[in-house]
């Protein structure tokens, strides 16, 4: 994920176990015809930013969270 703030960089920290578990549980739910093409990817990766920003924005303490990217440096399908 990448931010500019220091801030959010804490939160994500703060939170990575609950992250780390709604991301895998939300790879769980898809399909790998949906994993395959580069347009899955791409909503794959809307959805894990919605949820990061859900997660910590709901977890902080009210100040600004912003996450300007997600990036995959692994995939690996079986």
């Amino acid at each position: 994920m990448l931010t500019d703030t220091e801030a959010t960089e804490t939160a994500i920290l703060d939170n990575l176990p609950i992250i780390r578990n709604n991301i895998i549980l939300m790879v769980a739910r898809k399909s790998t015809d949906e994993l395959a093409t580069l347009g899955g990817k791409a909503k794959l990766q809307e959805e894990i930013h919605t949820e990061v920003e859900r997660i910590i924005v709901g977890n902080s303490d009210g100040g600004v969270m912003d996450i300007e990217r997600v990036f995959f440096t692994k995939f690996l399908m079986q």
